[in-house]
């Protein structure tokens, strides 16, 4: 991913933050010249600045079973494009805002039932608190034993990579026409990204 000095944040705290916001991630793997992806939703957290992502994948998808020694997973965070009738200055050309965070890290592949079991439990409370229902993962022992032996359970460690272009490169006056434009937006993903812009650094 490129990423020029004003977009780079190399802060876990807040790669972390995109990715337990926008869960759902781009698995990427490319062995042998072949590449394959899936979507996939992502549990997150950070120990020692380093992102332990953990997710799962059917035991009918072939991907897990030729991972390869590095894999690299895609998040997309709110975007929206840029008209220069946001910006005061009058000789400006269009852009796109985004946020993203991409992990390129060792695949570690999670077999064992009772680590299955856990990872489906974590996913079920974090995403079930995300959406604010109440289901919870006590099925019938047997359907859950169906379940998890058609999944695999998937660990990755990695650095994150997170880049924010949010008009950081704009002059000041710019800069806060973007804001006040997006102030007045109803739109949930402009506040969404009024939101990063208002916590970072420009």
């Amino acid at each position: 991913m490129h990423r020029p000095s004003y977009s780079i944040n190399d802060d876990s705290q807040a790669a972390e933050k995109l990715i337990q916001d926008f869960p759902l991630g781009l698995l990427i793997s490319n062995v042998d010249g072949k590449i394959d992806s899936n979507y996939l939703p992502f549990l997150v957290h950070t120990k020692n600045e380093e992102l332990i992502l953990t997710t799962h994948l059917a035991r009918s998808n072939p991907q897990w079973k030729n991972l390869g020694s590095s894999v690299l997973v895609s998040f997309q965070g709110p975007n929206r494009y840029i008209s220069p009738v946001m910006y005061v200055g009058k000789n400006n050309v269009p852009t796109w805002n985004y946020a993203a965070v991409q992990i390129e890290g060792a695949p570690e592949l999670v077999t064992e039932g009772p680590e299955i079991k856990k990872i489906l439990q974590q996913s079920v409370e974090f995403f079930e608190s995300r959406n604010k229902s109440n289901w919870h993962y006590d099925l019938p022992a047997s359907m859950q034993d169906k379940l998890e032996s058609a999944i695999v359970g998937l660990r990755i460690r990695a650095k994150s990579k997170a880049k924010f272009k949010l008009s950081q490169n704009r002059n000041d006056e710019d800069y806060e026409a973007v804001i006040s434009y997006l102030k007045t937006s109803s739109v949930a993903s402009d506040q969404e990204l009024l939101e990063w812009m208002n916590c970072l650094p420009k």
